[in-house]
């Protein structure tokens, strides 16, 4: 769980300075007690952290920036990754969060959450693949101008329309999925992990231009009312049941 409200809480509880406004910031604690912290050592590829009246985010370049993990060590049949996000544009094929096996494409070991490979004008493209049923597909229905927070949700497991998107708590498309498992050794938030080129092992590209504020990975798929909880939460919306403990199960 990646809460960028809670960023200077979480480097405090495990020895590091605070990270002030317009600062890069190299490692994001994971709010969810397994440690699973994304980092970055370059300086010139960290993301910065801001705060002011549009909100506290973390602002992604578009041209190098991202934050991995790489003890992840997640072996995943079924999952639920919800983001809330802020994209720029969406040029390069963009990537939201993907997790691989070390060395392997993350849509052939392990998961991927992209913009997809034609730019348009409006946030209306998002495909997320996996191993088994990997392909440029479009779940995305809606049309929402770039520059806009949004919810992004995706549920996936085995059978038929086994992978769905909702934006803003709204349904979108679906996709069929196979019995499989995703196997997360290395989680890379910002970007895509992946070559098609026999001759190029996999490696980071297709980066973010745009904002995030939340990252929530469960290896698990929520039901529909805890979707809503959480949704409503990260609208700001007064929510009954959603707490900090649920979010950490």
């Amino acid at each position: 769980w990646l809460d960028v409200s809670t960023v200077n809480e979480g480097r405090r509880a495990i020895g590091l300075p605070e990270v002030a406004s317009g600062q890069k910031l190299g490692l994001w604690p994971d709010g969810s007690g397994h440690r699973r912290h994304v980092v970055q050592r370059q300086q010139e590829s960290q993301p910065v952290l801001l705060k002011d009246d549009q909100g506290t985010r973390m602002q992604f370049d578009g041209q190098n920036d991202l934050l991995t993990s790489s003890h992840s060590h997640l072996r995943m049949p079924e999952f639920t990754a919800v983001l809330l996000v802020r994209p720029q544009d969406n040029r390069n094929w963009p990537g939201l969060i993907s997790g691989n096996v070390t060395s392997r494409n993350d849509y052939q070991s392990g998961f991927n959450i992209d913009l997809m490979n034609v730019p348009t004008e409006t946030f209306s493209t998002l495909m997320t693949e996996g191993p088994n049923y990997a392909g440029v597909v479009n779940i995305m229905k809606d049309q929402i101008p770039f520059g806009q927070w949004t919810i992004v949700t995706v549920t996936s497991r085995s059978g038929p329309g086994g992978v769905q998107l909702r934006i803003n708590g709204k349904p979108q498309g679906q996709r069929d999925r196979p019995d499989s498992i995703h196997v997360a050794d290395e989680l890379t938030i910002g970007a895509r992990y992946w070559s098609n080129d026999s001759g190029i092992p996999p490696y980071n590209r297709g980066f973010l231009h745009g904002d995030v504020s939340q990252v929530l990975l469960y290896s698990t798929v929520l039901n529909d009312t805890e979707l809503k909880d959480i949704e409503a939460w990260l609208d700001g919306s007064p929510i009954n049941v959603l707490n900090a403990d649920a979010l950490k199960k």
